[in-house]
């Protein structure tokens, strides 16, 4: 029984005694020819095929007999479609039958994402790539004629997965940090300097008041000074009247009444000492003028 024609595939005939033996002695799908270059078969003409028939028994029993085979033909870039993804491009893959009766040469196809092109026979790699093959064998049915595949990668796949971009960020942290460490070592000096200046100028006040002043009054100075800068209401913390140095606990009468009047002198703190009770004596020496 034959299908309605369909050109140029099918009720075409394919029967062949070398074909025909071989699915008598696989008993199972078995790859009975290779086409590479023009053929009538696939839908690019140069492409390879391969013509595949798988034997049709009267029962499942191991002793069945042939009643018929069916022949179908397969592109073998179909079985390089559809594997890599849309981003990987420029992959190559060297299909090596020689193995087989049917070609004496390998061919070659180029994989960019899910789309399969044929190169030509021959192996059609970059030399450049050769370290990197990678290869395995395959057996297209259940015939003992054996597909040796080697992947090569490409220039252009190189490209997709080598960037710079690691070294790229690298020198920008580098360049942060180096930043980062200019700026600390910038506010650094700048602290130091205020702060040797601070010093420089304390040491000079220091000095200016050292020579003024006696060493208690210089003392009281600082202090008052210190209380000032510390943002201490020195009035509050320490009276005004107690600046003065009142000898045996005894005040002067209407001190308190001085020291509550509101912009008196006496609101800040005095440098002099306060003696309520002074006894001032004159005295002369009789005839020291003479003794000169």
């Amino acid at each position: 029984q034959r299908s309605p024609p369909v050109p140029p595939v099918v009720n075409r005939d394919f029967y062949r005694p070398d074909r025909h033996a071989k699915v008598l002695e696989t008993r199972g799908a078995t790859l009975v020819d290779m086409y590479v270059g023009k053929n009538k078969f696939a839908h690019h003409d140069d492409w390879p095929t391969l013509v595949i028939s798988a034997p049709i028994f009267d029962s499942f029993a191991d002793d069945a007999e042939l009643v018929a085979y069916f022949t179908f033909v397969q592109p073998m870039h179909v079985m390089y479609t559809n594997i890599l993804p849309e981003s990987a491009h420029g992959m190559f893959v060297v299909v090596d039958p020689t193995a087989c009766p049917f070609v004496d040469t390998p061919i070659t196809y180029k994989l960019d994402g899910p789309n399969c092109t044929y190169l030509g026979p021959g192996d059609l790699h970059d030399p450049a790539y050769e370290s990197l093959e990678y290869q395995f064998d395959f057996t297209v049915s259940v015939s003992t004629c054996d597909f040796h595949v080697k992947i090569y990668p490409s220039e252009e796949l190189h490209d997709q997965y080598m960037t710079n971009k690691p070294i790229i960020n690298t020198i920008v942290v580098i360049a942060l940090f180096a930043f980062t460490s200019l700026v600390f070592w910038v506010y650094d000096t700048l602290v130091e300097k205020r702060q040797t200046t601070v010093m420089d100028s304390a040491k000079n006040t220091g000095a200016i008041v050292s020579s003024l002043f006696p060493a208690r009054f210089r003392d009281r100075l600082l202090e008052d000074e210190a209380i000032r800068r510390a943002g201490i209401d020195a009035a509050k913390s320490k009276p005004a009247k107690e600046g003065f140095r009142v000898q045996d606990g005894r005040k002067p009468a209407g001190l308190d009444d001085i020291m509550n009047e509101g912009d008196n002198l006496l609101t800040t703190k005095p440098l002099a000492e306060f003696f309520p009770c002074v006894t001032v004596m004159f005295g002369d020496i009789s005839g020291f003028v003479s003794l000169l």
